[in-house]
């Protein structure tokens, strides 16, 4: 099985942070990295924690932002993923979550999120949620 992690399940997986819920740290900890996708965007959130210290670490922002990438599939914001993901007819307007979301349903893979904005619509997105 595949998943896509949105970007605060994703930074608590590396983390090993218990706020990680139960069901999505027991389906995870089965797997490889192969199995586990980020969207591109992801990678621009954590870029901005890293920068504005939301997220502190020790070392060079650059090479913690290039492992953290090097620990799961690294999936594009294509055209249709970008198109689709425009076309929700959701309130929620924040793209970072549209294109998550729309990255798990063009893959057809379940969405690893808590996220209180995604979570009630992902079904009617046709995207199973896991946590």
């Amino acid at each position: 099985m595949r998943y896509v992690l949105d970007t605060h399940a994703a930074i608590w997986w590396v983390e090993d942070e218990p706020r990680l819920g139960g069901r999505a740290r027991a389906a995870l900890g089965k797997l490889g990295g192969e199995d586990l996708v980020i969207s591109d965007v992801t990678l621009s959130e954590l870029a901005r924690f890293l920068q504005t210290k939301k997220i502190r670490v020790s070392g060079d922002l650059l090479f913690v932002l290039e492992a953290f990438a090097q620990r799961f599939q690294v999936q594009a914001v294509s055209s249709w993923i970008a198109w689709l993901a425009e076309t929700y007819e959701w309130t929620h307007r924040d793209p970072a979550d549209r294109h998550i979301l729309e990255t798990a349903e063009f893959l057809g893979l379940p969405l690893v999120t808590v996220d209180a904005a995604i979570t009630p619509f992902a079904p009617s997105a046709g995207v199973a949620v896991v946590w």
